[in-house]
């Protein structure tokens, strides 16, 4: 399946049908629909964008991107159709994300990963991201529902920060070799 790939800055119908889709059989319906109240908010200040992936006319799967000042990174979220799971969609929008990034206006990515599920912070893990903290208690935007405690890790794009980042001798907290490596 060959890919399109389109960046966006707006959460138009169809993207929006696709995003309620795509997530609302992993985080339910009244989740995602608090991810749309957020993106039509950061829509009005330039704090949002999003990477469709397309087959044909079909949006196979989509990263909706949201900047946080107080953090100076992006975060987001992904999302595969659920009629195109399982065909590595979501690591193809990955490495797209990845490789255009920089040029999107996308300087530090941080992804929040639960240490319940190892499959994502392994795969955070062998993309480099760096760990830079930790989350004792990660909550859902449902009332009283928590996803546990998470690992904070960040991907930087900027080459200046990650100059910085090496210059100042930071150091990954190397999370996922030391926590997961008795278990493979």
């Amino acid at each position: 399946m060959e890919l399109i790939f389109e960046w966006k800055n707006v959460l138009d119908q169809k993207a929006e049908a696709a995003f309620v889709e795509s997530l609302s059989t992993l985080i339910g319906e009244a989740g995602v629909n608090k991810l749309v109240e957020v993106a039509k908010i950061y829509e009005k200040y330039d704090w949002f964008k999003l990477l469709i992936a397309k087959d044909s006319d079909n949006i196979t799967g989509l990263l909706a991107l949201y900047y946080e000042p107080i953090h100076g990174s992006h975060e987001g979220w992904i999302g595969v159709h659920p009629e195109y799971r399982k065909q590595d969609i979501g690591d193809k929008i990955q490495t797209e994300f990845e490789k255009t990034a920089l040029k999107n206006g996308i300087r530090i990515f941080r992804a929040d990963a639960t240490l319940a599920y190892t499959y994502s912070q392994k795969f955070l893990y062998r993309r480099d991201y760096k760990a830079v903290g930790y989350i004792p208690m990660s909550f859902s935007f449902l009332p009283g529902r928590s996803h546990g405690s998470a690992v904070t890790a960040w991907k930087i794009f900027d080459p200046e920060l990650l100059k910085q980042w090496e210059e100042e001798r930071r150091e990954s907290l190397d999370w996922e070799s030391r926590r997961w490596q008795c278990n493979e």
